[in-house]
Parts: structure tokens; sequence; C-alpha cells
């Protein structure tokens, strides 16, 4: 079968094997920069078959799009605090499309871009509502630089069939946006990490972002920015347990899940706050200097306090739920297998 003909800014030439005949291949709108170079060799099936008869301006059409980088390779600063502009594209603007005219322009929480139309989240963040817009590359969050942002219409959610809401267990969602994203400038995907990689005890200097509260009693989300801290991953049972056990209680223990969530932080003003929920945790690739979501914010006690860490889904226990919802969202598998509900129910 011959090569599917890709269209560059370049001289790079492109080569798509397709294993057999129903085999489907994906393909992007992305700025050069965003765009692997060298000759790509990937059977993995994929959709669309064909690739977009056009993009944008200043966009080329890619096979395979880099993840977890930031126009020009942009890197966090190393101060918390206002948020390096650009350095996070993946983050995602939750919109209540019910409450958008409203004085917080209808902020509902955070997320993460992982695929060209699919955005995660908390389940907490989106199971009191129907209706949701995905806003992408957002720094300031006045209406006027809202309005200037990509904005999605998110067409269906669905959520971990064993999520808790009194407990927060199994807290996951994956939002399916109306069209596929162009990537380039202030938006593009994070990575995913390997499926069950273990952060949990590797000391990982770790971003969090988000547009939530500065102070537990602020009430001030979303923030007028969006927001950085840098956050070590500390050992789930040894350190994040234990803290809770000392300070609440016994019956703290039973709050943590020790495989599906992780901790971060633990010093005075190192956390994520109310109204982050749903909101990334990314970690560095050293090698690649490529970023991974490894958390979503999901709960703490207060914000900041010494000696309560921030607790997270934990992403790469997730990746095989993740690729399953993905794909029966996508009407290429069953939503009972992953397990998987939809939300609202229909």
């Amino acid at each position: 079968m011959s090569p599917a003909i890709m269209c560059t800014f370049t001289s790079i030439v492109a080569i798509s094997f397709l294993s057999h005949v129903y085999a489907q291949r994906a393909y992007y709108c992305t700025t050069p920069d965003f765009c692997d170079d060298g000759i790509q060799v990937d059977p993995r099936i994929e959709t669309p078959t064909k690739p977009p008869a056009s993009c944008p301006a200043g966009y080329l059409i890619c096979l395979k799009p880099k993840c977890g980088v930031a126009a020009g390779n942009l890197q966090p600063d190393a101060k918390d605090g206002e948020a390096t502009k650009g350095a996070f594209p993946w983050h995602a603007f939750l919109q209540n499309d019910a409450a958008k005219a409203n004085t917080a322009n209808g902020y509902a929480g955070g997320g993460v871009l992982v695929d060209q139309e699919f955005v995660l989240t908390a389940a907490h963040k989106i199971t009191n509502i129907t209706a949701v817009n995905v806003i992408l590359g957002a720094h300031q969050t006045t209406k006027a630089e809202l309005d200037k942002c990509q904005k999605f219409k998110v067409t269906s959610m669905y959520v971990h069939k064993n999520y808790n809401q009194s407990t927060l267990k199994d807290d996951i969602a994956l939002l399916r946006l109306e069209t596929n994203v162009n990537m380039g400038g202030n938006i593009n995907l994070v990575c995913t990490p390997p499926a069950d990689k273990d952060y949990q005890n590797t000391k990982t200097e770790c971003l969090v972002t988000g547009y939530g509260q500065q102070e537990f009693t602020d009430y001030n989300a979303p923030t007028p920015f969006l927001k950085q801290v840098h956050l070590p991953i500390v050992d789930t049972k040894k350190d994040c347990e234990a803290s809770y056990v000392k300070n609440l209680g016994p019956k703290a223990s039973d709050l943590l899940d020790l495989k599906f969530e992780l901790c971060a932080g633990g010093g005075d003003q190192l956390d994520a706050c109310t109204q982050d929920g749903g909101s990334p945790l990314v970690c560095p690739d050293a090698a690649t200097k490529t970023f991974s979501v490894v958390g979503l914010v999901l709960w703490g006690k207060k914000c900041g306090q010494p000696g309560y860490y921030g607790v997270y889904a934990n992403v790469p226990a997730y990746v095989k739920w993740i690729t399953c919802t993905k794909d029966c969202m996508l009407g290429k598998g069953d939503c009972s297998k992953c397990p998987a509900v939809q939300h609202p129910p229909k």
C-alpha cells in the first residue's frame, strides 16, 4: 500500500506503514515546532483515515505531534506563583455552560489535554453539571481574554463506574470535544506516562497548575491568571497516610487509596487549593525535557498546611482505563469493560 501523503513546510519526508487494509492513520494540524522531525514508522491503528483537506494558516498536517512540550521548548520558571506564560499549553479551563455569564465566567475546575479531542479531569468536577465547555490556551481569566482562546463544546463525558462521591475513590473522568484541537502556540498535548509507572516513592519534583483559590478562605476562583507550584511526590503510605493518621486519627487511613492515589507537597504553601480539582500534576523527563501528567488534583486538608499532603489521582494506574474509555467513546470498544459510565446517563 502506498504511503499517505503529508504536507509540511520542510523537506522532511514522513512514511506511514499500515498493517493491513483496515488500518487507519491519525493526522493532526500543528505548528512546525510541535511536529516530530524525521521519518516516522508507526503502524498503530488510529483515526481519521484521511488527512484534513487543509489546516489554518501557519499550521501543517502532521502524523505525530510532540507531546509534553511548550512552543520554543519554553520551560517553567523556578519560582512559584503566577505560571510561566505559555509553559503549560495542555492546561484546560472547564466552564459550566449554564453559568458562563456569571462573574467567574462559569469556571468549574481544571483538566488536561491528553489527545486531540480528549480532556482528562476529576469526576467530582463534572458530575453536578450537564453542559461543559473546555477553554484552551488561557493564561488570564477575564472574559475578554477567555474570548480570545480556543473554546470547545464537550459532546460526551464518561466517569469511572466505581467513582464514589463520598470517598472520592476512582475520581476520574474523560471528556470528548466536539471538534479536534489545532495544536500550536499556546496549545499542545501533555504526554501520558507508561501504564502503572511508579512515581509514588521517587521524590520526583513536579508542578501543579490551576486557577483555584490562593488561600483556603479566599473564595476567589478563578484567580486572575494560571498559577504554578513546584511539589515533590512523596511516599503515599510512609509519608502521606502516616501524616493524615497522626493529625486526623486512625480513620484517616480509609481515605487514601494506596494504588490509585498519590501525594505531593507537604510544605508551607506548597499545595493546590479549593477549586483546583481536576488540574494536572505534571512531571518532567530529565532526558527529553517533556512533561507527563502524573496526577489530577483531588483533595487535601485546607491548603498549603505544613505536614498535610495534597492527594492526586495516580494517572499511571489509570492509563489502561483511559485507553479503554477513549476507545469506547469513539465507538471502538465496550465501556462496561473499562469500567466507565456516561454522564449524564442516557
